[in-house]
């Protein structure tokens, strides 16, 4: 049986608040060109042919090296594939239900544990389109992902709420591996691991904003503030999730002090505006899973 919480869970992975990078303003017919650049025969094959040549060097690098084939979606409107090696360079596609979204590749340069992308094409980064520039390879137990620069604290959020990791790109020969333990994160991420979750209520409620998002809702952002701080191991970018009263809410930490924190509170609805005396915690947002 479906469970209002997960059902609306789902809404909010496809319609989440709109996040871009700042990019060059393009009239409608250099936008019109680039897409059928992108969809041409000539692009298919040249990412058929990286494709390709990634697989034979991650072979020759073995099954220990970042190299290979990475996948993220839900299997319908979010299937994102990116093939990547030193040498080969990377091919990244994105395919929906209205078939190829989106198209690129190019070669890739590593500095300090990161995989700069070298793009061909304009990379406009809105709606069910583009692709993060840098990524980190991070090993979680027996399983790769490659986690892009920016997302580095929503992967630690994950980890903190019990996610298998699947939100990231994953080595899609290791998708079904076990992770455990701590993710190999860069040390000064470290701390943003928490042991054990931390538990929190809001103290006061400040004013209330509206965010649009990819689809045609909104999302209103409410700022609060929780008796949680630095001495109980908050950090700026920590998610919170509401586990009192019973809805699918997050409060992501704006501020930090001593042993309070500003956050904000996202909901699609605005029928009940966050109170004092809402409790909240850094783990799952199914908290009714383990009721």
């Amino acid at each position: 049986m479906n469970h209002p919480k997960l059902i609306t869970a789902l809404a909010l992975v496809a319609c989440a608040p709109t996040v871009q990078q700042p990019i060059a303003e393009l009239t409608k017919e250099e936008r019109l060109e680039i897409q059928d650049r992108k969809q041409s025969q000539e692009a298919a094959d040249k990412v058929a042919e990286i494709r390709a040549a990634v697989t034979e060097e991650a072979k020759r690098l073995g099954p220990d090296h970042w190299a290979g084939s990475y996948y993220y979606g839900d299997g319908m409107g979010v299937n994102v594939s990116l093939s990547i090696a030193p040498e080969a360079g990377f091919a990244f596609e994105w395919h929906g239900c209205m078939g190829l979204y989106d198209r690129n590749y190019g070669a890739i340069e590593q500095v300090d544990g990161l995989l700069h992308l070298s793009l061909t094409f304009h990379n406009s980064r809105k709606g069910f389109q583009g692709i993060d520039e840098s990524f980190r390879p991070i090993l979680w137990g027996e399983r790769q992902h490659l986690v892009a620069q920016e997302q580095m604290i929503e992967f630690c959020n994950a980890v903190n709420q019990g996610s298998s990791g699947h939100n990231t790109l994953v080595k899609r020969s290791e998708s079904m591996k076990e992770v455990f333990g701590v993710p190999n994160v860069p040390s000064e991420l470290l701390p943003y691991l928490l042991k054990n979750p931390v538990r929190a209520e809001i103290i006061g409620v400040g004013e209330t904003t509206l965010c649009p998002s990819v689809c045609e809702w909104f999302f209103h952002e409410t700022e609060v503030t929780l008796n949680v701080g630095a001495d109980q191991g908050v950090l700026v970018g920590m998610e919170f999730n509401l586990t009192d009263p019973d809805k699918l809410e997050s409060a992501m930490v704006q501020q930090v002090f001593k042993d309070s924190c500003i956050a904000v509170v996202s909901r699609i609805d605005d029928d009940e505006k966050p109170a004092v005396g809402w409790k909240l915690w850094t783990g799952s947002p199914f908290s009714w899973l383990q009721d």
